[in-house]
């Protein structure tokens, strides 16, 4: 489920038009990543996007799998892009939440869509509504407590300041993540002066191509 961030208006007419009169496009087309995004029932947009980077992140088996802290917020999508899997969730608790984010989070919960966002008082019952094994999960919350109460990651090498214990009361909320792009860059080749080639090498006179288009 990737939510694709770029302009509706977007619609690769330049491309098209390239390839019309005998451009060569590059087939190695590069997803742009974005922030990681919660459903869209939640309708957050990219101005008022929740951070997730003191969370314990998911997959569908219950198993943590990045760092969710990395120097730059767009590197923990390209982890989800590059770990496979048919879910992700953000584990939050009663306690260290936002009180906006947890307003939210506690309206949506009421419809127990594993797909938005759902609440039990326990980790096992968390499993249970997400499909997991709540061993593995129970297994994987215990670990990363550890390491947060430790005050380091060597699991994934998460900065201490992000270590925030979960409350051991109050029940959890798994709200379902997904990776977003903010759009793709490939495009034609070209020239080191810009002009666009043909397949054969040679130039299109008089067309000329720069930015995501090149």
């Amino acid at each position: 489920d990737l939510n694709e961030k770029a302009s509706v208006g977007n619609t690769g007419d330049g491309l098209h038009m390239l390839e019309e009169i005998g451009a060569e496009v590059d087939d190695t087309l590069l997803v742009k990543s974005s922030n990681i995004d919660f459903a869209m029932a939640l309708g957050f947009t990219w101005h008022n996007l929740p951070g997730v980077s003191n969370q314990l992140i998911v997959d569908a088996e219950g198993e943590r799998f990045a760092n969710e802290a990395p120097l730059a917020s767009t590197m923990l999508n390209t982890y989800l892009l590059r770990h496979p899997s048919e879910a992700y969730y953000g584990i939050f608790d009663t306690v260290n939440t936002n009180a906006d984010l947890l307003a939210k989070l506690e309206e949506y919960a009421a419809e127990d869509n594993a797909r938005v966002v759902v609440y039990a008082e326990t980790i096992e019952e968390l499993a249970e509504k997400l499909g997991m094994d709540p061993a593995v999960l129970r297994a994987t919350f215990d670990r990363y407590q550890e390491n947060c109460q430790n005050g380091e990651d060597p699991d994934f090498g998460k900065s201490a300041a992000n270590l925030v214990p979960y409350a051991e009361e109050g029940g959890y909320y798994a709200a379902y993540l997904r990776p977003a792009s903010w759009g793709t860059i490939g495009g034609v080749m070209t020239d080191e002066t810009m002009h666009v080639l043909r397949e054969d090498g040679s130039v299109i006179e008089n067309v000329f191509a720069v930015g995501e288009t090149a």
